[in-house]
């Protein structure tokens, strides 16, 4: 097995809990006809901050640019069904955050986080799609053109899981730990009650020591209630304009030292 992912004997023992090297072998002949490469929990282009989760995927399957999984991220994540004035809140806040030399990452859903992806390639930075699905089974299906698009501009596919999976409900919450996993920071952008978003970035605040942040939206709707008791209850920081979210991400310089990780400013 270590021979097949190119990784130490420890690295590969944790990985032979997960996936069995039959399957391994197999999994990987299928990626490279797909232009998926797999990286192994220690490997080098292995996210650095996800490496320091207490549950980090043994393996990550890739599509695109690796170099953008060492670049210094921050996720940007809310609601599927979202208000129309949300892609404006998330265009504004992506590419200040993409000026300021930060990576965005988020789950390629429709809404809140399609409208991150497209802000990001819009100024022409790396965006990090993180997938419930096998790279090669694109979910939701009218995102393909997206994400080709996110592959083609220096951005990067992950999954932790092989080419030929599909999307199930169960694999999204998984899902959702790598994104706040591999992120500085994380942007909630109308949050529900019992949304993903949510659930992302308690991770990031509870179990990862990370920034969290949360934009206020309407109260009539329901789709900010996450947003807002997450303000209420002290976990995420309220950010109104993008500055804020800049100025609460510096507080985080010192992880990124810790880490070798170098904050570099778009010229963009």
């Amino acid at each position: 097995l270590s021979c097949i992912l190119e990784c130490d004997q420890r690295r590969a023992q944790i990985i032979r809990h997960s996936i069995r090297s039959s399957s391994v072998r197999s999994h990987r002949v299928r990626a490279a006809r797909k232009g998926v490469v797999p990286i192994a929990f220690g490997q080098p282009h292995f996210p650095p901050l996800l490496s320091h989760i207490g549950d980090p995927p043994a393996v990550l399957w890739t599509r695109g640019n690796l170099k953008a999984l060492q670049e210094p991220a921050a996720a940007i994540v809310g609601a599927r069904t979202c208000s129309q004035y949300a892609p404006e809140v998330v265009s504004e806040f992506s590419r200040a955050l993409c000026s300021a030399g930060w990576a965005i990452v988020s789950g390629g859903a429709r809404g809140v986080d399609a409208a991150a992806h497209r802000a990001a390639l819009q100024c022409g930075s790396p965006t990090i799609v993180v997938m419930g699905s096998g790279i090669d089974c694109t979910y939701p299906p009218e995102h393909a053109d997206l994400f080709e698009d996110v592959v083609e501009h220096g951005g990067v596919l992950v999954s932790e899981y092989p080419c030929g999976t599909t999307p199930r409900a169960g694999y999204f919450p998984a899902r959702n730990r790598i994104i706040a996993g591999m992120s500085i920071g994380v942007l909630m952008i109308e949050a529900g009650a019992r949304s993903g978003a949510l659930i992302t970035g308690r991770l990031a605040a509870e179990d990862y020591g990370r920034e969290v942040m949360a934009v206020p939206g309407s109260v009539v709707d329901g789709r900010s209630d996450g947003s807002h008791r997450a303000i209420r209850e002290g976990w995420a920081g309220l950010v109104e304009i993008p500055q804020h979210a800049l100025e609460q991400l510096e507080d985080s310089r010192g992880l990124m030292a810790e880490l070798g990780i170098h904050r570099k400013t778009s010229s963009t």
